[in-house]
């Protein structure tokens, strides 16, 4: 739950957001590789739960399982000095997002229908 406050008065000195969060689990995996003398490479896999149930998703919070693949290299031209290049792949899942919520200062304020494409 995300609570606001401020010295504000009136309708907008305090909102609360339910979230409904829950504990989440990461696990990644990497390795290195001596090619030869000059030469390492690089590799990783890392997958990402989300804490945010279907509920509770929202444009604030767009939060969707992830999957990371990673790759990398280096190459030292000498003890002090060393070329390392990476790249990273980040997989997730194409969700759309279709939300009519009311504001916690509603009826003041109402949001209106929200579309979105979450990637």
């Amino acid at each position: 739950m995300i609570q606001k406050g401020g010295s504000a008065s009136g309708p907008f000195k305090s909102s609360i957001e339910e979230l409904d969060w829950k504990d989440s689990w990461a696990y990644s995996v990497g390795a290195d590789w001596k090619a030869g003398d000059s030469l390492t490479l690089r590799a990783g896999l890392g997958i990402d739960k989300t804490p945010v149930s279907d509920s509770h998703r929202s444009v604030r919070v767009p939060s969707e399982d992830r999957t990371v693949l990673t790759v990398g290299l280096s190459y030292a031209i000498n003890d002090k000095m060393s070329i390392d290049v990476a790249y990273m792949f980040l997989k997730k899942k194409l969700r759309m997002l279709m939300s009519a919520k009311r504001t916690p200062m509603a009826p003041l304020l109402t949001v209106p229908t929200t579309k979105a494409l979450l990637i």
